[in-house]
């Protein structure tokens, strides 16, 4: 399941959007049953974290893959 935190009630964005994508870190390399997405990852860093989700769903058996859009940069290595 992937949750967003809306935007109406946070106050430090940063400190939230920092909080998220170690969640989502940790959620990809454990396997916790939720993500949760801040307001501010999707709309600050839409591609990493798009990333994230796509390695979050592959472990759950989505065989579908991250396609970056053309505003983001490419993935390391690849």
């Amino acid at each position: 399941m992937v949750e967003l935190d809306g935007l109406a009630f946070h106050g430090d964005a940063a400190s939230r959007d920092e909080d998220a994508n170690r969640d989502l870190a940790e959620l990809a390399a454990t396997g916790s049953p939720t993500a949760r997405v801040t307001y501010g990852l999707v709309f600050t860093t839409p591609c990493r974290t798009a990333r994230w989700i796509a390695k979050i769903l592959q472990q759950r058996g989505w065989t579908g893959g991250f396609r970056p859009g053309p505003s983001c940069a490419p993935t390391p290595g690849r």
